[in-house]
């Protein structure tokens, strides 16, 4: 498996990934759309290593954008929050609610991105909750999804859903590298070659095996040998 280091596309060769391009761009499409209206960003993520690691790929990404239409005020539109339980409680729902802030439109309605958890049963209440108080849900997570009729119960809920399970594949993408690669597409215009060995941690933290995972260890590998030569 060779390693690809284009723009818009994806760092390892994946027929998985491929087949989901589609909503890593649907995906993009929604946060710089969000950033350019200016509404606000809600962020959780599994308070692990692989969710730490989706989690800080993304808000380096979404503040490089946010960046640009007001450096001084990023933080007031992104807010990232480590959940500890593995799916999105509903208790975190109503804090999300209820806390978000509602001066900056009075229309401007988050968008809520979780990532390496999102996909089971006992996320759609939750799910529900926000989506009836016209939130836009995103979702990367690499869990099996609960399905419903050979369909995922939470893709009925969420504006988008990206997870290997639904495109052939299992959870050795994990939520490291999905996200990783997602911040890909976010923004062209910045540095991310600083985070080619994201997913290769996330992955060592998950246990991940199997082609991609491997693809990604030499990414990092690489990513490695050419800090050293630049000192």
């Amino acid at each position: 498996m060779t390693v690809q280091k284009k723009e818009h596309e994806f760092l390892v060769e994946s027929p998985v990934l491929e087949k989901l391009k589609p909503e890593f761009k649907r995906a993009a499409e929604l946060i710089q759309h969000v950033v350019r209206v200016g509404r606000p960003i809600i962020l959780r993520h599994h308070a692990d290593c692989d969710g730490y690691i989706a989690g800080i790929a993304l808000e380096r990404a979404i503040t490089h954008i946010l960046s640009k239409r007001n450096r001084d005020a990023v933080w007031k539109y992104l807010k990232r929050i480590p959940s500890k339980t593995p799916y999105y409680d509903y208790i975190d729902a109503v804090k999300d609610i209820t806390n978000f802030d509602r001066n900056l439109k009075a229309e401007s309605y988050p968008l809520l991105i979780i990532v390496d958890s999102g996909s089971s049963e006992q996320d759609l209440l939750a799910l529900t909750k926000v989506k009836q108080n016209k939130f836009d849900i995103l979702i990367v997570d690499h869990h099996t999804p609960y399905l419903v009729d050979s369909k995922s119960a939470v893709a009925q809920i969420a504006d988008i859903l990206i997870n290997p399970h639904l495109a052939g594949g299992d959870s050795n993408l994990c939520a490291g590298c999905l996200a990783t690669e997602l911040s890909r597409f976010v923004t062209e215009d910045w540095g991310y070659s600083e985070m080619d060995h994201f997913p290769a941690i996330a992955g060592t933290g998950d246990k991940s095996a199997g082609k991609e995972f491997e693809a990604y260890l030499e990414l990092a590998t690489e990513s490695g040998d050419e800090a050293l030569n630049t000192e």
